[in-house]
């Protein structure tokens, strides 16, 4: 067989399997009883040396030992397989170097798909499907078509709820940083902005775009101080584990504080969790959110409706809330933060009816310009008080 009746035959093949033409497999569809293309980002082969080889010798890390722990457990490609298996994320089908961005991006349109239908069960989306439950039905069958999952011998279950839409939102929201962070882990031989070969540790925090990582003395009041906000603010529906601080660092991204300055914010301290295992990542930031378009319940239209009203950032009113404020700056003895503020002597439950079903508050910003990064905490999870 030549190559012309090969590819002829393959066509042909790919049609019958899929109920689309090869040439529009971009913007197929999946069909019930049909299969699915998953698109595997394959990188050019790198050429090989005729000559003889020859070692690169690889230089000493120059980050602080502490960061190297950071940087070591961000980077490692066993934690990132162990979080998406822990999310059912088949990466035997589609494994993290072969996973693309349009595949990434489709996940995401076929999640927004479901979610009209959720949002709306009696809407257009789900009647032009034959129902809430058939549209749910097909457009999960969709959705894991595209992205893989490991369901072992049991029936992918279908996506019917806003918190099961939310658990695949933060897969595909992850397998987009995972996919980036991955090319990071092959690189071979990082290089610096002279073109000198670094350390490959040191070129993975390289990516981060720091313009500083300062470690903080675990004896330091700052430290200690960083350790009780992390505890006072610690809720009681997490009451089941314990949060202590293992590493702190002081932080600031490039050009961050100039485009803060440009927009003459008023300042809010906040948190971020991110976790693996039973390691977290907090991320402390200093955000512009006054003045807030408060609200108590669900209103997907609060961005628009932010605007309009005049304000910075949509709060969303918790039944526990900080019991008071206090100045940043003065507390952690961190002169740049002074006039943010952050919590104060732990939380209290608010009396009264006025809350929805927030259990804490939170803060939705629109701008980057509105985050300032300033401290992140590597925290220790562990089980009890």
């Amino acid at each position: 067989m030549n190559a012309a009746s090969a590819i002829s035959g393959f066509k042909s093949t790919f049609r019958s399997k899929t109920g689309s033409a090869w040439e529009d497999r971009h913007k197929m569809t999946a069909r019930s009883g049909k299969y699915m293309w998953i698109e595997r980002s394959y990188e050019e082969a790198k050429p090989v040396s005729k000559g003889k080889k020859e070692d690169v010798p690889i230089p000493s890390s120059q980050l602080d030992h502490r960061v190297q722990d950071f940087c070591n457990m961000i980077f490692s490609s066993d934690l990132m397989s162990s979080a998406l298996s822990a999310m059912n994320y088949d990466a035997n089908k589609l494994p993290l170097g072969n996973l693309s961005k349009n595949t990434i991006l489709r996940g995401f349109a076929a999640l927004k798909d479901l979610s009209d239908v959720i949002d709306a069960p009696n809407g257009p989306a789900s009647t032009s499907r034959g129902g809430f439950r058939n549209a749910c039905d097909v457009l999960s069958a969709q959705y894991y078509s595209i992205i893989p999952h490991a369901f072992g011998r049991n029936r992918p279950t279908p996506i019917t709820t806003k918190p099961q839409l939310k658990k695949e939102l933060d897969l595909v929201d992850a397998l987009g940083d995972m996919e980036i962070t991955q090319k990071l882990i092959d690189e071979d031989h990082p290089k610096d902005a002279s073109g000198n070969i670094i350390n490959p540790l040191d070129g993975k925090f390289q990516s981060l775009d720091l313009k500083f990582m300062d470690p903080i003395d675990s004896a330091s009041n700052e430290f200690g101080k960083l350790q009780e906000y992390v505890t006072s603010t610690h809720g009681v529906t997490h009451g089941h584990y314990q949060a202590i601080i293992k590493q702190a660092f002081r932080v600031e991204r490039h050009e961050e504080a100039q485009r803060w300055e440009d927009a003459g914010h008023t300042k809010l301290a906040d948190g971020e969790r991110l976790s693996s295992n039973n390691v977290g990542i907090l991320l402390l930031c200093e955000v512009a959110a006054k003045p807030f378009f408060e609200q108590i319940n669900a209103n997907y239209h609060a961005h628009t409706e932010c605007g309009q009203a005049g304000k910075l950032a949509t709060k969303g009113l918790g039944r526990t809330q900080p019991a008071g404020w206090q100045d940043a700056g003065e507390v952690l003895g961190h002169d740049e933060l002074k006039g943010c503020w952050m919590p104060k002597d732990g939380l209290t439950n608010v009396p009264g009816t006025g809350f929805g079903w927030l259990q804490y508050n939170e803060y939705i910003v629109y701008q980057t310009s509105q985050i300032k990064l300033r401290y992140l905490l590597m925290v220790q999870m562990g089980n009890g008080w």
